[in-house]
């Protein structure tokens, strides 16, 4: 079975499964809203969670622009503050970030691509296996 963009998440920037939503968040919010992030309710984000861990289930490149769409037509973004003050997840850095983290099959080298790792070696397997069924609590 393919891996997961979360299991290759977590091997590219060596985090343990458990700080993958917060580790994605951090790094795909717009820079202001990583500031006011800390002083929002916790369900100020549940869209960019939901989004996060979609993403991260993914095991096919070819899923991202459809969960993209979904982000942006998703009705939580809709008040002033997710959609024109941008207090959310910026598509374009979670874009970035997956090609960073699961680049194009011709970026990699021959043989060596972003999937060669087997199940086992990677450390985020069981996290990846059990990602839909465990409470986003980040």
């Amino acid at each position: 079975m393919p891996e997961s963009f979360q299991a290759n998440f977590c091997r590219h920037f060596g985090i343990p499964p458990d700080r993958y939503g917060q580790a994605v968040m951090q790094r795909t919010l717009y820079p202001h809203a990583r500031w006011l992030r800390w002083l929002s309710s916790y369900n100020s984000f549940s869209a960019d969670r939901s989004f996060i861990g979609s993403v991260g289930r993914m095991t096919r490149r070819a899923d991202l622009p459809r969960e993209l769409m979904e982000f942006g037509d998703d009705a939580r973004n809709l008040p002033f503050w997710r959609g024109k003050a941008r207090f959310r997840v910026s598509p374009a850095r979670m874009l970035a970030l997956f090609r960073e983290v699961w680049p194009e099959p011709a970026a990699t080298a021959a043989g060596a691509g972003p999937n060669t790792a087997s199940a086992s070696d990677t450390p985020c397997a069981a996290e990846a296996s059990n990602s839909s069924s465990a409470p986003n609590t980040w």
